[in-house]
């Protein structure tokens, strides 16, 4: 039989049981909607007035990576909590149907060590993040049922976090409390899935925590550059490969068809020049005089249809070329539903601008054409390119070098090395002193050459 509490909400089923209480999904019947109830035995009035006080103590927050709670009460011997529904499951439940690779694993763990570490700086903490005391949306995203209860040092914060991990990339609740046994079982389920580099960063990291050397909110900043740095190298996708090479030969035809027709049409002017001397020299001024407007009658047509032809051949070029980008963003966005490899890393590839020497080849006919024609007694050179036109820039931008690790003198070193201003600042922390324990912004992050990086440089205890 269902149970009602105060003619209002009704408990219609159990669906996570926890250590002093049981969550049920239930219904609000006077706003209809579907709810999640927690209710804790506490038979003495004392323990009734203690419980309340944990439920009012973080009845202001409301975050998304928890469980809101709505509404508290009193019912016989129990105390129940009501709080909103989400959609999903228990994630004791979905650890019995498979476990996740560990890309997915570091993404939702560190979404969520970041609801943590808010909740930790509005005094929310102490409570556990383990598998018994998470919910899953449907999203997939995870959310923290209780937080209100104290739980053990292994449960909670970062130690607790990392023991999460272990359970989502291992498929099981019970975490080994041997630390040899426990990282033994950890890599075995992260090598088939992973590079050895990217593995060996988590594995460095999550030791780290299970001996107390490393802050939640720095575990929770290293595994969010992993969770953005994939551990496996994708292969290239076909599909947009062939739209690249499609778009470049389309644009490569409509430059060779201008060229060819701008060389024809000059072939077929290269015979007319003005009058020689010796024609000159043996006609009477008369002669001469008139001579010299029917000469530039002929010529100023001649050069406007150069000029025409010249305009029309850059428009029809500049219309193959829209065309062929038109096919090329369509693949794009095509491979962008079908394919591994994100769109933007391959427009980037396929819009990257040719170097100035390239540009230069093709321009050069256009403007040597125009020139010879009209002033034929005095060729032009084609133009040097400027230096700095010659040159390809890539070597504006660099990457953020790693700098976690590091000493302050290393650290110092290899951001000036990469092109990079930087700042640092010392802070208490339990790694070593003169030890650099984070940096922003991370690793891999594409910096334009004297931007700069900040880094954190620990003093010890």
């Amino acid at each position: 039989m269902e149970k009602t509490l105060r003619a209002r909400y009704v408990l219609h089923k159990p669906v996570l049981p926890a250590r002093n209480g049981m969550l049920f999904a239930g219904e609000d019947l006077s706003l209809r909607r579907d709810i999640a109830v927690f209710v804790s035995e506490q038979p003495s009035r004392i323990e009734q007035q203690a419980y309340m006080r944990l439920l009012q103590a973080v009845a202001h927050y409301n975050d998304s990576r928890f469980l809101h709670l709505l509404d508290v009460g009193v019912e016989e011997l129990s105390i129940y909590a009501v709080l909103k529904a989400y959609p999903g499951e228990p994630l004791s439940s979905q650890l019995k149907e498979g476990r996740r690779t560990p890309l997915e694993a570091a993404a939702a763990v560190s979404e969520l060590g970041q609801g943590v570490s808010e909740a930790a700086g509005r005094d929310i903490s102490g409570f556990s993040v383990l598998a018994d005391n998470v919910w899953v949306g449907d999203d997939g995203g995870l959310k923290i049922v209780n937080y209100w209860e104290k739980a053990e040092r292994q449960r909670q914060g970062a130690y607790g976090l990392a023991g999460l991990f272990y359970q989502l990339v291992t498929g099981g609740e019970a975490i080994p409390a041997d630390g040899k046994e426990r990282l033994r079982a950890l890599r075995a389920a992260i090598e088939p899935h992973a590079r050895e580099e990217w593995t060996e960063r988590l594995i460095a990291l999550l030791s780290r925590v299970w001996e107390g050397g490393e802050t939640l909110r720095g575990m929770v900043d290293q595994l969010a550059v992993l969770a953005g740095s994939p551990p496996v190298e994708e292969p290239p996708n076909p599909l947009l490969a062939r739209a690249q090479e499609e778009a470049e030969l389309s644009a490569s035809r409509a430059l060779s068809s201008l060229r060819e027709e701008l060389g024809a049409d000059t072939a077929r002017h290269a015979g007319w020049s003005r009058p020689g001397p010796d024609r000159a020299m043996e006609a009477s001024v008369e002669d001469s005089e008139a001579a010299e407007p029917e000469e530039s009658e002929e010529q100023r047509p001649i050069g406007r249809r150069i000029v025409r032809k010249t305009f029309f051949g850059i428009t029809l070029a500049g219309v193959a070329l829209a065309s062929a980008v038109g096919v090329f963003f369509l693949f794009l966005e095509l491979g962008a539903h079908l394919g591994k490899k994100p769109a933007s890393a391959v427009t980037e590839e396929a819009v990257k601008p040719q170097p100035a020497g390239s540009q230069q080849a093709t321009g050069t006919p256009l403007v040597s054409s125009k020139v010879t024609d009209r002033q034929p007694e005095a060729p032009v050179l084609p133009a040097k390119p400027p230096e700095e036109e010659r040159k390809e820039e890539t070597d504006a931008v660099v990457e953020a070098p790693e700098l976690v690790g590091l000493n302050k003198q290393e650290a110092e070193k290899r951001a000036l090395d990469s092109g990079l201003k930087y700042e640092y600042f010392l802070e208490k922390n339990p790694n070593s002193a003169n030890t650099v324990f984070r940096q922003s912004p991370a690793p891999g992050t594409v910096l334009a050459k004297g931007e700069s990086v900040s880094f954190w440089i620990s003093k010890g205890q």
